[in-house]
């Protein structure tokens, strides 16, 4: 069983494309190791099996596996563990692990919440369905009438949000479900896009001639969501996309109406701090 053996990611020792993130497949067996108890179940709807096998003591006991009849019909892959707090100095969960948890839950829930059901402790996350209502969420705390937002779905891999940042560029991005949080090719590439094109509509159009790039990006959010084949992080922790444009750009084409509407945005912006 791969999630009890120390081995390298199979996938990529098969040099196969995919829509993954691991690169070494060190995840979950770490998760196992850093475990009291690790129990992996699977259930095999067509061949009506169910395969379930315990692991305890950081992995260094293992039972038998134990296959059962399964008449359910619902393939399914399910992980429980208890985290060993004694190894990171810990008795019990504090409120910031708690709410990083959950945030986690939080983003799973907008990136899958259209197909998958999603909940934490118990509850369904039943306000997030895809998304646009992510990006959503995190602009209805700040008004909608001050930050004004739109979204866009590419195609199949892809769905990128813009808003009005406050005066500073922010980004919330994931790749294949990872959170890049420091960014990384991706957003730079779209990010530098909007402001370009931003640019050029503010001196061409609207006959602005001292806007730099500078105090477009600044005023920029923007929220990306992407599935990519085979992508490359700048760290094992994939904080940040460090794919090449060139290997990704042809999937990101937007509409002219998606260019239009962020120069759109950008400039009512600057001009209300103009006027002020």
């Amino acid at each position: 069983m791969i999630f009890g053996r120390l081995s390298g990611n199979c996938d990529r020792e098969a040099k196969e494309d995919g829509l993954i993130g691991g690169r070494n497949g060190y995840g979950v067996k770490l998760a196992n190791i850093f475990s009291t108890e690790f129990v992996v179940e699977i259930a095999d709807g067509p061949g009506q099996k169910k395969y379930k096998q315990v692991f305890s003591e950081n992995m260094g006991k293992k039972l038998e596996p134990e296959i059962t009849d399964y008449r359910k019909g619902v393939n399914w892959t399910m992980v429980t563990f208890k985290p060993d707090l004694a190894k990171f100095n810990m008795t019990y969960f504090e409120e910031d692990v708690l709410a990083l948890m959950k945030k986690r839950v939080f983003d799973m829930a907008g990136i899958l919440g259209v197909t998958v059901q999603v909940m934490f402790n118990g509850r369904k996350m039943s306000l997030l369905r895809g998304f646009h209502s992510y990006v959503h969420r995190h602009i209805k705390p700040l008004s909608s009438k001050l930050f004004p937002w739109f979204c866009e779905k590419v195609n199949d891999q892809l769905e990128v949000g813009v808003s009005l940042s406050g005066g500073h560029f922010k980004q919330v991005s994931f790749v294949n479900n990872y959170a890049t949080i420091s960014g990384g090719t991706h957003v730079d590439y779209v990010s530098n896009l909007i402001v370009a094109h931003a640019l050029s509509f503010m001196k061409d159009t609207l006959r602005l001639a001292d806007i730099e790039e500078c105090d477009l990006k600044r005023q920029l959010m923007i929220f990306i969501e992407v599935q990519m084949e085979n992508p490359t992080f700048s760290s094992p922790t994939k904080e940040a996309l460090a794919t090449p444009q060139e290997e990704f750009a042809s999937e990101f084409q937007f509409s002219d109406k998606f260019l239009k509407s962020a120069s759109e945005l950008l400039y009512l912006k600057l001009r209300n701090i103009i006027k002020a």
